[in-house]
């Protein structure tokens, strides 16, 4: 097993945090603009002018430069980690207690380290899990809280790819029910003149 050294690299770890932070404001920003959309299908209702408005906003955004950077932005969260990312952040998670035990820091930074490499994080995961553990944690975490926080915050960053990319499919679902409300009403119209 390898030791887990704490590494001065403001540089690789500059990239990530920021990135994390910047991701969730900017896909809860384009999930609430997408989830009214998304509301009035589920509901069945007749195209409205009010859904015509979602629908343009929502093509807006995906024809936007900021729609492009935000999948992007998506796409290098989602890279794993190197291993000198990884040991740089989990030990400045650790440093980051200084009321940890001493003496089995050397074996316990090496459990850490193997138990979350075989995870295998992504950049966001990672940075996302240990910001979350020293803002929540008074003590050192141990290695099942550092996993079950990588893992939510995986979780998190699935849903939000998840968010991003649903939006050229929410938009071809709201065309074509607005084509079929289209169709029915042109079909009601032709019933209602065929009548004496």
């Amino acid at each position: 097993m390898r030791e887990l050294s704490i590494q001065s690299t403001s540089n690789a770890l500059s990239v990530q945090k920021p990135e994390a932070q910047i991701l969730d404001a900017r896909v809860d920003d384009v999930a609430s603009q997408i989830r009214a959309l998304c509301d009035f299908m589920d509901a069945n209702r007749p195209v409205s002018d009010t859904v015509r408005q979602l629908m343009a906003d929502a093509e807006r955004l995906q024809g936007s430069d900021e729609y492009k950077d935000l999948v992007q932005l998506a796409a290098r969260a989602s890279e794993k980690v190197t291993e000198r990312e990884l040991r740089v952040e989990l030990g400045l998670l650790i440093a980051a207690f200084p009321n940890a035990p001493k003496g089995d820091l050397k074996a316990f930074g090496a459990l850490l380290l193997q138990d979350c490499a075989d995870l295998e994080p992504s950049r966001y995961g990672l940075a996302t899990a240990c910001r979350e553990l020293r803002r929540t944690k008074k003590w050192l975490p141990s290695i099942a809280e550092v996993i079950e926080a990588l893992s939510a915050a995986e979780r998190r960053l699935k849903e939000q790819k998840y968010r991003i990319e649903n939006v050229p499919r929410v938009l071809e679902k709201a065309r074509y029910i607005e084509a079929e409300y289209a169709r029915i009403e042109t079909r009601k119209k032709g019933l209602n003149h065929d009548e004496p």
